[in-house]
């Protein structure tokens, strides 16, 4: 069974995409952005999601900085493109969703290296011996990952 698509922009071919896509497979298929909860910790051995949380969302004494959502954003239209592109192929939906989130993986930790604002406390730079707010030992950064669901296999 193949899939045909005709991209016209950017919101409609979002929305064709998951059309075809919830046709396809009846929505069944998905992938989660981010750091999940088996990432390896930090060397300090505190559970490097909760480290990317409070980072993304702020705490009392972490200023917000949400990575997540603007790295996921700025490849909204290469993430689109290359769906419509992989489905139009005949690519399996599974094949375009990891592929989109592969994608969405790679936004992220660009935004991760280029958020430089709010910038760090004058303590905070003492104690990492660096300015880059997202950037310590570099473990969240590697831990953006994805994975993929069929909500048929739970």
């Amino acid at each position: 069974m193949g899939v045909t698509l005709k991209v016209t922009g950017i919101e409609r071919a979002v929305r064709d995409i998951k059309k075809a896509l919830d046709a396809y497979k009846g929505g069944r298929i998905y992938a989660t952005i981010g750091v999940h909860s088996d990432a390896k910790p930090e060397e300090n051995g505190e559970s490097t999601a909760v480290v990317a949380a409070a980072n993304h969302y702020g705490t009392g004494k972490i200023p917000a900085r949400p990575f997540l959502d603007k790295g996921v954003e700025r490849e909204r239209e290469a993430i689109a493109t290359d769906v419509a592109k992989a489905l139009a192929a005949g690519k399996r939906p599974e094949e375009a969703i990891a592929r989109a989130a592969l994608l969405a993986v790679r936004g992220v930790q660009k935004q991760i290296d280029e958020t430089l604002s709010p910038p760090n406390s004058p303590r905070t730079i003492a104690i990492k011996g660096s300015s880059h707010p997202l950037i310590d030992t570099g473990n969240m950064r590697r831990s953006i990952a994805y994975k993929l669901y069929d909500k048929r296999q739970k």
